[in-house]
């Protein structure tokens, strides 16, 4: 039995080479030491975590009230004030937006496009804030840029306006999509009714909101610094299933399908 020991990444792992005699094989076992035991790794962890825990509290909910705040008074006046001094008009792009965003029943039928032309499709998977994310797709030159907003079932924006953490708040305050969608709220037979209904009360129904070329106004959705020029970016809302609620991988799976299906199909 050999015994090596080596350095990778600050963490000190010994190697153990077992001889099997039944085989005459050998095999390796890896076996990690607490990284605690390591002065230079505390010191670093020490660092990083003192660092986190200060741009944590530096985007409070105080902050983010703000920001909700003042996405809703630009919505209220179509314009908005740039760090370069200068006022940009988004009025009549907000309005398009408004008007243009289309509801889909749960019973709708959604069809995908009858194209049959083949597309160059490449898959990315990337570690990033949705709004910086949709603004790097647009700089790298995307023609229609869309995004899934993972909606709340029954209230636009979830808790948008209470500064919220979750992924559909933190795209209404890098863009103006709430407005988009607080037209439908209290509309008889749209997402936000039909899901209050006893009928989805464990899962919600797969209603969606399409909303077009919506102003992106925001850098990103924390420190969410003023852009100098808006950008446009298509939205899908979509409740997602409620897996606990559900309990069961079929029930799920299917939900999932047919979810993921019609928000590609928009």
């Amino acid at each position: 039995m050999g015994f090596t020991f080596f350095k990778k990444n600050e963490e000190v792992v010994k190697q153990h080479n077992i001889s099997n005699s039944s085989s005459n094989r050998s095999r390796t076992k890896m076996v990690a030491q607490p990284l605690s035991k390591n002065p230079s790794f505390s010191k670093s962890i020490k660092t990083l975590t003192t660092k986190a825990c200060h741009e944590r509290l530096s985007f409070s909910r105080t902050h983010f009230q703000r920001l909700a705040e003042e996405n809703a008074e630009i919505a209220k006046k179509g314009k908005y004030l740039n760090n370069q001094g200068n006022i940009i008009d988004i009025g009549q792009s907000l309005d398009y937006s408004i008007q243009n965003s289309k509801h889909y029943h749960h019973s709708k039928s959604i069809n995908p496009p009858s194209d049959n032309a083949t597309h160059d499709t490449r898959m990315f998977v990337c570690y990033g804030l949705t709004v910086k994310a949709a603004l790097k797709l647009v700089k790298h030159g995307g023609k229609h840029v869309g995004v899934l907003n993972s909606a709340h079932a029954t209230k636009p924006g979830e808790k948008f306006l209470s500064g919220c953490l979750s992924l559909e708040s933190c795209i209404c305050r890098g863009s103006l999509l709430w407005p988009c969608l607080t037209q439908f709220e209290n509309k008889k037979n749209t997402i936000y009714t039909i899901n209050k209904s006893d009928e989805f009360s464990l899962s919600p129904s797969s209603c969606a909101i399409y909303s077009p070329d919506v102003p992106i106004i925001r850098k990103d959705a924390l420190q969410a610094d003023m852009l100098d020029e808006y950008q446009k970016v298509s939205f899908v809302s979509l409740p997602p299933p409620n897996a606990f609620e559900l309990a069961d991988d079929k029930l799920v799976r299917s939900a999932l399908k047919k979810h993921i299906y019609r928000a590609l199909c928009i």
